[in-house]
């Protein structure tokens, strides 16, 4: 085989199912597919600038989402790809967590977790089990792109090992920024700047950072912390000495410029996260990483290596990558809000950035080996085609 990809030599072209609130992870799968392989898409669509933040207040305040979340949390449904109108025949569709049902039409499907199938229902996915595995089984599902090692073992340990031979891993594209510079370990006497970025505070372990880093700050007094996010005003007004706080209305162009430059580690102890893609772009500039162990978070973070991994005081994801049963239905974002403090947790996240600051030229030389080795552009292209290879058709 050539390196044009067994996609082309049996004359079969993508279609991108995108819709108008595409995530920037998923336009960019788009915009960088591998050269050589024909695609087309809904032009119209990918132009629209709706930030990923602006879609996250869309789905929140939005009346008509909010019809659509209750019925989703109430009624056992598929994520089904529509196809009505569209020219399909001889292409291979490519969906974000949708089925295409119609067995005339060839298809991929991508997903960050299995749970996506059925809108992120952990119940109804374990419900509709038989089901979910018959239609991937289909021969019209010719391959099922998981975004993560841990998104693979979770679908097959929901789904058996019988549909592992239609998965393959490739991770999302990204660019590399920043390479890695040989500077000394810093001291007490240097500023020392970490870096938060989430729309979702509590979720994401803001509450427990704040408490480490006013530890933090009485051995290192030119730390400073940056936390990007949506607060509120009481909020921001509480933040200690040494705390900036920028909303989250930054785009990505501006981030990889001005913001991950400037910053020497990224802190972001997530409670939850399907794959976090600021871990990745913080990997791209070669930053230390401070992070929980669960999911996918350690394929970007290695303990030890490029940063350190935490547990977390309660696992919404098992050992196994499969959803754990008792977080079910929370609102895990006002869950965290409303919990108390877990002060080891506390301790052990001090504990975590401060081996950041320490071993910072170490891990940001390891940032570095591993993006190149695992995440980069050349990578990815690879893995994607290796996917297209891997699809059958009659």
């Amino acid at each position: 085989m050539s390196d044009l990809d067994y996609l082309n030599s049996v004359k079969k072209e993508i279609y991108y199912h995108n819709s108008i609130l595409l995530r920037k992870r998923q336009k960019e799968t788009i915009e960088n597919t591998p050269r050589s392989i024909k695609y087309e898409f809904n032009k119209s669509n990918l132009s629209n600038k709706v930030k990923d933040t602006e879609i996250f207040k869309i789905h929140k305040f939005s009346f008509k989402f909010k019809i659509i979340k209750m019925l989703k949390r109430l009624i056992p449904l598929l994520n089904i790809q529509r196809t009505g109108g569209l020219s399909l025949e001889g292409k291979l569709s490519y969906t974000w967590g949708k089925f295409i049902l119609n067995q005339r039409y060839s298809y991929i499907v991508e997903l960050d977790t299995p749970y996506v199938l059925t809108y992120y229902n952990v119940y109804f996915f374990r419900l509709l089990k038989p089901i979910i595995r018959f239609i991937l089984n289909r021969n019209n599902c010719k391959q099922i792109v998981c975004i993560s090692e841990a998104s693979k073992n979770c679908l097959i340990n929901e789904l058996g090992t019988e549909i592992g031979h239609k998965v393959s891993v490739v991770y999302p594209w990204i660019a590399k920024q920043t390479s890695y510079t040989n500077n000394s370990e810093p001291t007490t006497t240097n500023s020392i700047k970490l870096l938060f970025i989430s729309t979702q505070f509590t979720l994401k372990g803001g509450r427990e950072l704040l408490i480490a880093f006013s530890k933090l700050k009485r051995k290192y007094s030119d730390l400073t912390l940056t936390l990007i996010s949506n607060l509120s005003i009481e909020a921001i007004a509480k933040l200690p000495e040494g705390v900036s706080y920028l909303a989250a209305n930054i785009d990505k162009d501006e981030l990889n410029q001005k913001i991950y430059p400037t910053h020497d580690v990224f802190v972001l102890p997530s409670y939850q996260d399907s794959f976090g893609l600021v871990y990745l772009e913080a990997l791209s500039h070669s930053l230390p990483i401070v992070s929980t162990d669960r999911f996918a978070m350690p394929e970007m973070i290695k303990n030890d290596v490029n940063g350190v991994t935490i547990t977390p005081p309660f696992k919404y994801y098992l050992d196994d990558c499969r959803a754990n049963e008792k977080y079910w239905g929370l609102d895990l974002a006002f869950y965290t809000g409303q919990m108390d403090i877990d002060y080891d947790y506390v301790n052990k996240l001090e504990s975590a950035i401060d081996s950041c600051i320490l071993n910072s030229s170490r891990y940001s030389k390891s940032s570095n080996d591993l993006f190149e080795k695992v995440f980069s552009p050349n990578v990815r292209a690879g893995s994607f085609k290796e996917m297209l290879r891997r699809c059958r058709f009659d």
